[in-house]
């Protein structure tokens, strides 16, 4: 019974972000203290939020992990320096790089690629095909490849 419930109450915090216990009791045709627990077991488990009395559906600002803002160019600031990850002298970072419209165009390759940037010497690498792909990027977006762990 309760996916049963939980799936009435998501699909009701779909069509209004922010209800209480008694607006989703009300919509979903159960009482209060049937749907209390598992409201705030949703809320452990990150499937939802709390904040007044008010249940949303959990929000990206409760991730785990932070998120980073994109880089321009083939600059290399100090902040994604501390993102890198691995062995001494080959420490790189996963990116999501854009790549400029003339190589787009001229060498066919994605607009947007899973890459790694490692840090010396400060290149850009392909992550499919390993290729650098330095003088194709246009942005970098830098992210933390790591699993989440579930509680």
């Amino acid at each position: 019974m309760s996916n049963i419930v939980m799936k009435q109450v998501l699909e009701q915090l779909h069509l209004t972000p922010r209800l209480t216990c008694s607006d989703l009791a009300q919509r979903t045709g159960f009482k209060p203290g049937e749907l209390i627990d598992m409201l705030r077991r949703a809320v452990l488990d990150g499937v939802l939020t709390e904040l007044n009395g008010f249940y949303a559906l959990g929000s990206p600002t409760t991730s785990p992990r932070p998120g980073y803002p994109w880089v321009e160019g083939r600059l290399l600031p100090d902040w994604v320096a501390l993102l890198a990850i691995g062995a001494k002298g080959c420490e790189q970072v996963c990116v999501v790089a854009e790549t400029q419209d003339w190589a787009q165009k001229k060498d066919g390759v994605p607009a947007f690629m899973l890459a790694y940037l490692t840090l010396s010497p400060t290149r850009c690498r392909c992550a499919s095909s390993g290729q650098n792909i330095s003088a194709q990027v246009l942005r970098y977006l830098p992210f933390d490849p790591t699993p989440v762990s579930r509680r």
